[in-house]
């Protein structure tokens, strides 16, 4: 019975930092690996090898939003499993969706860097009123409550993260996506536009070629995400049914200290859930609907 106390907390302290991971991801990898691109199309060096390494840095981001939404098993019933095969889909639509998001406001920022700030702070404030809008209740006080709606901004400034039940989840994918992609193509315009303003200095990079690519990875990324829903998407039969609100089962031949504290843990089991346990049940929920 100890063993498997010890068992949960270990796979629940795993969870928590898969979303610490999550978070780094959003906050620090996919802004650098922005930066980084910009800086490489404006001194003109993108070169195949430099384009395989910025693949790679989008893979590992995607990996991660991948890797936490896995982790949300451990609240699931057993029966409920995310196959390795419903984790490849999964990161590859995400792989397909980041991709064109990282590299339209790469290349607005090589042309527009003085902008970039204003874009990414009015969007992103916009976004944390969405998230606000959303009711969300995952923290313990109104003000840790606000830097989750900050972070999920953040999330949102380049993939999608669901956070709540309210409302339909499906409107909420199409509209983000729609304003999401208006945002990408108006990226995309005022690059373009600044490429024929200068266009001597950007042979190497045919706005023709560009952004159809863009474009096209953008829609196969959503086809990719429809195909997972509809086939791969694993689904909770009935809310509640997580490996945490499992009841104990316990031995007859114990001793009655050993019953009595195990009686204790058993009811401390079915009061209502707060904290990081609450949080991670509730966004699990929002996930696997």
């Amino acid at each position: 019975m100890w063993h498997s106390v010890r068992e949960d907390v270990a796979v629940k302290l795993k969870h928590d930092l898969q979303m610490l991971r999550l978070f780094e991801a959003f906050s620090e990898n996919t802004p650098q690996l922005t930066l980084i691109l910009s800086r490489i199309l404006q001194r003109g060096e993108l070169e195949l090898i430099t384009g395989l390494k910025s693949l790679t840095s989008a893979a590992g981001i995607a990996f991660s939003v991948a890797l936490y939404h896995r982790s949300m098993l451990i609240y699931l019933p057993k029966k409920r499993k995310m196959s390795w095969i419903s984790t490849g889909v999964y990161f590859l639509w995400n792989l397909l969706l980041i991709i064109p998001r990282v590299t339209a406001l790469a290349l607005f920022c090589s042309v527009l860097p003085c902008y970039i700030i204003a874009h990414f702070l009015s969007l992103w404030m916009l976004l944390v009123l969405v998230a606000w809008s959303q009711k969300t209740d995952h923290m313990k006080n109104p003000g840790w409550e606000w830097l989750f709606r900050a972070a999920v901004g953040l999330i949102w400034y380049f993939c999608w993260f669901n956070v709540s039940k309210k409302g339909s989840i499906k409107v909420k994918m199409v509209l983000y996506y729609i304003s999401m992609a208006l945002d990408t193509m108006m990226l995309l315009g005022l690059w373009c536009w600044k490429v024929f303003e200068y266009a001597g200095c950007w042979s190497s990079l045919n706005p023709y070629m560009v952004i159809p690519t863009l474009l096209g990875l953008y829609i196969i990324g959503i086809l990719v995400k429809m195909i997972y829903y509809r086939w791969f998407h694993p689904k909770i039969a009935e809310p509640g049914e997580g490996r945490f609100r499992q009841a104990a089962t316990y031995n007859t031949d114990l001793t009655d200290s050993t019953v009595s504290s195990m009686e204790d843990i058993a009811a401390a089991s079915v009061q209502p859930l707060t904290g990081a346990l609450k949080r991670s049940k509730t966004m699990a929920d929002n996930f696997y609907f």
